[in-house]
């Protein structure tokens, strides 16, 4: 457990991106976990997508985060390459589609507000990252 949070924060601390992405990335999961919390009962299908969403942000996270400690051997190229396969975008995609949609469906009208914040947050990230590592 100790290995997956200090992988959760950044190696190099001066890395001014690297701080912003890693709160970006608390406040996505905190409005995530806060609409699922806020889903009334018998909702699971939104339940577990937020839940699946959550995980993601999770391990996006450690992926992510974890690079700086392997900037100067081979693993660089791997980490570069992962975030352009289809999975990954496709896991970050899932990270801004369940909070939209979990908050356009929900039954509880005090729900949207995060799920939306949550959504166009995740959104951001996503194109963000996208953009950044087409440089690379």
């Amino acid at each position: 457990m100790d290995v997956i949070l200090a992988r959760l924060w950044p190696a190099e601390l001066g890395d001014a991106l690297l701080l912003v992405f890693l709160f970006w990335r608390i406040f996505t999961l905190l409005m995530v976990i806060i609409v699922m919390l806020m889903q009334p009962e018998g909702s699971t299908a939104f339940t577990l997508m937020l839940g699946a969403a959550a995980l993601f942000i999770v391990m996006d996270s450690i992926w992510v985060f974890s690079a700086p400690q392997y900037a100067e051997s081979a693993s660089k190229a791997a980490w570069i390459s992962h975030n352009r396969h289809l999975g990954t975008l496709i896991t970050r995609a899932i990270t801004f589609v369940a909070p939209l949609f979990a908050a356009m469906a929900s039954r509880n009208p005090k729900s949207r507000l995060p799920g939306i914040l949550g959504g166009l947050s995740a959104t951001g990230y996503f194109l963000m990252t996208w953009l950044m590592y087409q440089r690379d």
